[in-house]
This record gives structure tokens, sequence and C-alpha cells, in this order.
């Protein structure tokens, strides 16, 4: 077992494309690298609504608590609700923190870089041009047959990422569109040139 700091061998990918191009590594330098960048940030929504529905559950709790039920209603009734209100708020914030909002990046010459922000971590990965799919229109119905459309990438390891998602199907075919150009372009740079 290694004895030290695991990360301190690490460097920020910044750092070390400029100094893989100040070794001659890359003909485009890192500062003038296009990058095209796709941001979902629709289940912000989800966590702002969890985050309230547990401040009302706490607030309904403590008034219950406090004041107590009418005078018609019985302990066990006081424990019945409070804990059929607290089982929902758990599922709700369980489920609220399990959906990430999502930061594709797509950098000439070098890859994707992919970000899954949660409400209490982040994971980070990157991958080859080879690794995605093209981004293709994914189209579900709601309860009310209101349309909701996907800009979707599978990734080789068998994930899948949403580029952009609502019920705008033009918002989401030029997400389509923008990544799929990029992507092509890149897969048309031949490895080391860029």
């Amino acid at each position: 077992m290694a004895v030290g700091n695991r990360h301190a061998n690490k460097l920020p990918v910044g750092a070390l494309m400029k100094l893989a191009h100040a070794a001659g590594l890359f003909a485009v330098s890192p500062e003038t690298r296009r990058c095209e960048t796709f941001v979902n940030r629709r289940m912000l929504f989800l966590w702002v609504f969890a985050a309230f529905f547990l401040i009302l559950a706490a607030t309904v709790s403590a008034m219950l608590i406090r004041n107590g039920l009418p005078a018609m209603r019985s302990p066990p009734d006081l424990a019945t609700i409070l804990s059929a209100i607290w089982a929902v708020t758990i599922g709700l914030a369980v489920f609220a923190s399990s959906r990430p909002c999502t930061t594709v990046t797509v950098v000439t010459g070098a890859g994707l870089q992919i970000r899954w922000r949660y409400p209490f971590r982040i994971i980070e990965r990157e991958i080859g041009f080879d690794e995605a799919s093209l981004a293709r229109l994914v189209a579900s119905w709601a309860g009310d047959g209101v349309p909701y459309f996907y800009a979707r990438i599978e990734l080789s390891g068998g994930g899948r990422v949403n580029l952009a998602e609502g019920p705008d199907r033009d918002a989401c075919v030029a997400a389509c569109n923008r990544f799929n150009t990029a992507l092509v372009e890149n897969l048309a740079i031949p490895p080391g040139s860029a």
C-alpha cells in the first residue's frame, strides 16, 4: 500500500493540456481549442422542490408536536400522520438526490468531458470521441399526453447522458445537431494532429 497523498500526482486537466502543448504534442494550443458545451440543469427544479418539501415537512411536524392534534384525534393518529409525512419526504429526497445535473463538453482534439453534479457529490469522466454515440432525439409522453423530449447520447460503458430535455422539441433537435456536428468533426481529425 502506497503511503502519502494519493492525489499528489494528479494535475488539473487544463495544466496537463498546457504541459502537453509545451512539449509539442498538440498542433492547436489549449487556449485556442474550440469547445462545445451542453448543460442540462433540469433536475435543479427537483432539488429545490425536495428541499422546500423537507422544510415544509419539518414545519408541519413541529407544529403537530407542539400543538397536538384536534381533540377528537388520538396519539396513534399523530404518529401515523407524522410517519406518512416523513416517508413521503424521505422518498422524495432520495429520489431527487439520485438525479444529476449534467455538463458535457466536446473538446476539439481531446475528447468528451462529462460532469454529473448531484446535490452532495460530483462525478467527472473524460472519454474519447469513439466512446459516445451520436445524439438522438427520444420522445416520451407524460400522463396527461404532453410530449417530453430528450437529446440523448449513449456511452460505450452502458450509461447515457441527456444533453437537453424538455417539452421544446426544437431545442432538443438543435442540441442533437450541435453535438453530432462537433462529434463528427472530431472523429474526422486524425489522432495526434489536434
